[in-house]
């Protein structure tokens, strides 16, 4: 049978994988977890989805490469790029450094555009070692490298913004949900000092909280979604990736109550006590394990309040202990709440939600940016679109 000839751009060559790196002639002893520290002076390298890990004073653990380097977890398939001192993580991580014909970067993005199927624990770098690398000259490659990294500083950039607002918020919530606005008067409860016009009370004084049932239907490909504790994520509840149940079930599951716009559902089991608002009027029913709230007070300060620290403290009180770990529904309707009056509910939750539109657009900046640094690099990587060499 005939071999097909790859069409690669005039001037590329076509490199196998392992000529494209140097021998390595040194084998680095990873860290054990149990070595890692939160502050340190060398940060921690592996194979977790977070860059740095850890961080140790351990200088006999560092690698101090001579260029940049690329590091890839055999286990995750994650990609780093590497151009300072570091210490790596006893998980397997590869250390791959490029021949001086390649820019390391551009080495970077290319593994990084290259599809690793999953194959299972340890069994990806194979993958790798069969790669024919498409590689245009030394010049080219750090022409296409500084525009990909023009686009990686605007994430970086937006990365910051979306930090800063996470605390941003995380701050007025404390604040609001603990002190309110404008208040000069407090009184001390079982939950600390409160306004004094505020008042405590349980979560079934202030919402209905409806049990699903105890059972698990059979999906169908078509009719009504069902939300499942997989489905309950934090922030405004996505029926996207729901199963699907027929409509006989869909009644069955929504005979003591059809979820409805501004709900509240919550996890009870697994993820526990993760709470999703529900903003739209598509029909859905719930699957075991989870619960609606139907809220009597302004639901969306009710929601905020079941995402505050002193909720998340209370729900993890409630499931101590070991083993298999759930939420009762008797622990749900007594978590405690602070109840301002209801025209500073309004004002409180349309504060946060300000704040989670400004997190919305953020949030859309980055995956605009996202979106087009995945078509220069499918465009410049393949030399499909070529760049201008001076």
């Amino acid at each position: 049978m005939a071999q097909v000839k790859l069409k690669i751009p005039a001037g590329w060559k076509i490199i196998p994988f392992e000529d494209c790196l140097l021998p390595t002639n040194k084998k680095f002893k990873g860290l054990q977890r149990k070595d890692y520290k939160q502050v340190g002076g060398y940060p921690i390298v592996d194979q977790a989805n977070s860059f740095i890990s850890g961080y140790t004073d351990n200088e006999a653990m560092v690698y101090i490469p001579e260029s940049p380097l690329v590091l890839f977890g055999d286990h995750t398939r994650i990609l780093k790029y590497i151009d300072f001192p570091f210490a790596l993580g006893a998980d397997g991580t590869k250390i791959l450094q490029v021949q001086s014909y390649i820019e390391p970067k551009f080495f970077y993005y290319y593994l990084l555009n290259t599809p690793i199927p999953n194959t299972g624990y340890n069994r990806h770098y194979k993958h790798l070692k069969d790669l024919k690398i498409n590689l245009p000259s030394l010049p080219e490659q750090t022409k296409i490298v500084n525009i990909l990294s023009k686009v990686d500083e605007e994430i970086e950039k937006v990365d910051r913004i979306i930090e800063k607002t996470e605390e941003l918020k995380k701050g007025l919530m404390q604040s609001l949900l603990t002190k309110g606005i404008g208040h000069t008067k407090f009184k001390k409860t079982e939950l600390g000092e409160i306004p004094v016009e505020w008042e405590v009370k349980r979560l079934n004084e202030v919402s209905d909280v409806i049990d699903s049932l105890h059972k698990t239907p059979k999906f169908s490909e078509s009719g009504f979604a069902m939300v499942r504790v997989t489905d309950i994520k934090p922030g405004i509840l996505s029926l996207t990736h729901a199963q699907k149940v027929n409509e006989g079930d869909f009644i069955e599951f929504t005979t003591k109550y059809q979820p409805q716009i501004n709900d509240i559902v919550m996890s009870r089991v697994g993820s526990y006590g993760i709470t999703s608002y529900v903003a739209s009027n598509e029909l859905f029913c719930m699957g075991q394990n989870t619960v609606v709230i139907h809220s009597t007070i302004n639901s969306k300060y009710l929601f905020y309040y079941l995402n505050c620290m002193k909720v998340k403290d209370a729900i993890e009180a409630e499931v101590s202990g070991t083993g298999y770990k759930s939420l009762s529904l008797k622990s749900i309707r007594e978590l405690i709440i602070l109840v301002p009056a209801l025209y500073e509910q309004n004002q409180i939750s349309q504060i946060l939600e300000s704040i989670d539109w400004k997190a919305l657009n953020i949030q859309h900046i980055k995956y605009q940016l996202l979106k087009l640094k995945k078509g220069l690099m499918d465009d410049l990587l393949s030399g499909k679109v070529r760049v201008i060499v001076n």
